[in-house]
């Protein structure tokens, strides 16, 4: 069946042949099929291409030398010709209804995120889903299932970033605005986040429409760590530059002050490696400045850097997916 809109999946691919067949037929078997999907592969070799070259609707990028994954993914959005893109991992699958459910939440938004099961390598139940795995707060779990106002929904993304990027689709239209997307590692999910947040507004489906495959290559310790944990790795790993640059970046493409006031909340935390002594005037300065309220977890963010940095701090920035952590 035909929708409303014509419709890329971008998906990006690197050694992707033990599941790309499996997830190339979920996508084509929608109620609602694509117009078209751009395998973009990262791979050394040509498995991956021969496997989706016998898809009807597939178009292969492949790239020599490999891209990176946020590269990878910006050369399919430009080339996508939808008025809507789906972004996809090469080992999920996607219940029959989950583009013609997204497409009918869309309405004016910019884009639409819906959640996602969490299945083993043989898409077992794993017994969780995607939002709790990423340790939303119960609060702020409500808020996604009633649908926030757009207003309400970027005051949630200066605390985080919500939807991943296997479970999200946007309007081709605003790809002027995402790329080029910055060059920081691992982004491309996190980057079209803001910059949709902050043109043209996230609607929320909120179902499980995509078994996130959880196997060997793919995963990650968010979700099976505790908050002090995390706490400890975002400190460590120095996340804050991290995401200061990714926050900075968003505000230069869009001018909205709020994602700047963002940024320089993660600047001053980042700078927050030194001594006690040295340390004690930033941290009253972002409690008395209210950011820690509204960009952290307040009290349990101060606590992180006046306890924590004592014994895990001096990490620098390491390249991790444990990136905007924030707690």
């Amino acid at each position: 069946m035909r929708g409303p809109y014509t419709v890329s999946v971008v998906l990006a691919c690197c050694r992707g042949e033990k599941y790309l067949a499996e997830q190339l037929s979920s996508i084509l078997a929608q109620t609602v099929v694509p117009d078209e999907i751009l395998v973009c592969d990262d791979s050394p070799d040509d498995a991956s291409c021969r496997i989706a070259a016998g898809f009807d609707r597939v178009r292969v990028l492949r790239n020599s030398p490999p891209l990176g994954v946020a590269r990878n993914f910006a050369r399919g959005i430009a080339e996508a010709k939808g008025e809507l893109i789906f972004l996809s991992d090469q080992d999920d699958v996607w219940l029959p209804d989950r583009v013609g459910r997204m497409i009918a939440r869309l309405g004016d938004a910019g884009g639409v995120f819906c959640n996602s099961t969490l299945v083993d390598g043989d898409l077992r139940p794993l017994g969780r889903d995607h939002w709790t795995m990423r340790g939303f707060p119960p609060e702020e779990l409500a808020e996604l299932r009633r649908g926030p106002s757009e207003a309400r929904m970027r005051e949630l993304f200066l605390r985080r970033v919500l939807p991943a990027g296997h479970d999200m689709m946007f309007r081709a239209a605003l790809r002027e605005k995402i790329l080029p997307m910055p060059d920081l590692i691992a982004c491309h999910d996190s980057w079209i986040g803001l910059v949709v947040a902050y043109s043209g507004g996230w609607a929320v489906c909120d179902a499980e429409l995509t078994l996130f495959r959880q196997h060997g290559d793919n995963l990650s310790g968010m979700g099976r760590r505790s908050a002090w944990q995390e706490a400890k790795k975002s400190i460590a790993d120095n996340t804050f530059a991290w995401s200061e640059k990714l926050y900075r970046a968003a505000y230069e493409r869009t001018g909205d002050a709020a994602l700047l006031a963002r940024a320089e909340h993660s600047a001053a935390r980042a700078g927050m490696d030194v001594s006690l002594v040295r340390r004690l005037p930033a941290v009253w300065r972002e409690w008395r400045s209210g950011r820690y309220r509204r960009f952290a977890r307040g009290w349990r963010s101060l606590a992180q850097d006046l306890l924590l940095r004592r014994f895990f701090g001096s990490g620098g920035l390491k390249k991790s997916a444990s990136r905007c952590i924030i707690l």
